[in-house]
Parts: C-alpha cells; sequence; structure tokens
C-alpha cells in the first residue's frame, strides 16, 4: 500500500512539473503578444518615404550648414505629458562651416538633440532651423535625405560598400572611391572578399 502511495506521489510530482512549464511557457508567449500589441499603437511617420519631387526652395538646402535651436523642449516619450522634459528652453546657435562639441554627464539629452534635428524624435516645444528653415516644415524625405546623423554605436548593413555609402544608388562608383580616400579608407577599396580569400586558401591546400 506505501509502495502504491509512493508511486503515485511520484506520477503527481511529473505532472505537476509539466504543468508548471507549460503555464511558463504560455507566459512567455503572452509577453510577445503584449509586445506586438504596443508596436500596434505606435505613431506612424507621415511622410518617410514619399518619393516626391524636391519642395521649391529645398533644392540646394542647406547650403552653408548654420543651425540654430530655439527655445528648444524635448521629452522622450512624446505626447505624454505627465513625462519631464529632458531639454528645456535650449537656445544656442551654430555658425556655418563651425564645429562643436556638446558636454554633458549621462542622460543630460546630448544624443536626443541629435535625433531632434533628424526630427526622429519630435519637439514639444520651439524649433530648429537650419540656414533659414525651420526642420518642422520641411517633408521628412528631404530632411533626412539632405541631413546626416552619425550615431554613436554605427551600424553597417549586409551588402557591399557602394550600398552601405549610397543606399539610393544615385552616386557613381567613382564619387564613392573618392569619398571613401578622402577618408582614409583606402584599404576597403583593395579588400578581398572573405569567400574569395577562402577559396584561395583551399586552392593552395589542394596544392
Amino acid at each position: 500500500m506505501l509502495a502504491l502511495l509512493f508511486q503515485y506521489c511520484e506520477g503527481v510530482n511529473n505532472r505537476l512539473c509539466s504543468l508548471l512549464h507549460g503555464v511558463k511557457e504560455m507566459r512567455q508567449k503572452l509577453i510577445s503578444m503584449q509586445k506586438l500589441l504596443s508596436l500596434k499603437d505606435i505613431k506612424q511617420e507621415q511622410d518617410t518615404f514619399k518619393d516626391v519631387a524636391v519642395e521649391k526652395g529645398l533644392e540646394n538646402w542647406p547650403a552653408k550648414g548654420e543651425m540654430i535651436f530655439k527655445d528648444m523642449d524635448l521629452r522622450y516619450k512624446e505626447g505624454d505629458e505627465k513625462n519631464e522634459l529632458t531639454l528645456k528652453k535650449l537656445n544656442f546657435t551654430v555658425q556655418a562651416g563651425h564645429k562643436i562639441g556638446v558636454v554633458g554627464r549621462t542622460g543630460a539629452g546630448k544624443s536626443t538633440m541629435g535625433a531632434a534635428i533628424s526630427r526622429i524624435i519630435e519637439l514639444a516645444g520651439g524649433s530648429v532651423i537650419i540656414d533659414g528653415k525651420c526642420t518642422a516644415g520641411i517633408p521628412m524625405h528631404i530632411l533626412r535625405k539632405n541631413i546626416t546623423v552619425i550615431p554613436q554605436d554605427p551600424v553597417i548593413f549586409s551588402g557591399t560598400i557602394k550600398f552601405n555609402l549610397d543606399p539610393s544608388g544615385k552616386t557613381s562608383d567613382e564619387e564613392c572611391e573618392k569619398v571613401l580616400k578622402q577618408a582614409g579608407l583606402d584599404e576597403l577599396l583593395n579588400r578581398v572578399p572573405e569567400k574569395s580569400k577562402k577559396k584561395e586558401d583551399e586552392d593552395q591546400t589542394e596544392e
């Protein structure tokens, strides 16, 4: 009788472990579903991918590069009034052709300020003016095409060097090579692809 009781207890233990494992799996899948539903509610940018002609007055913009931050307010989460402002009444001017450095503690808003230039984060107040044009009134596809922001963690896309330099395919190979040489990256032009290098090593091994 006692042996039979122990046998039943062992079976209950195994079923309990299986039940707990199933609950854990279900909870993980429900969390994934919750994240997908939250992405559905993210506000979409309106004109990022429009393929339209350059609007009048923006053909050669920006020509000089003067940048004015005027009473700029910015918060990380757009539209959330309860969320405190990261940048408050930011005012300064960068003269055309000048290089500046922005210094501050972690979380002070240095990277956020860069994201605001290309409107990755929309302003809560104030404006950013580049060569006399307020960025809020410039179509997104023109703004991001003409303003380049290099993040702290640069990303290289899979593909050729040419694709990473010119994803739109509107620049010639000669111009891309010129830029690489100016940046001191001549070795990238003469680098042997990994597949070709591997094949050469295999051929040498066979010989």
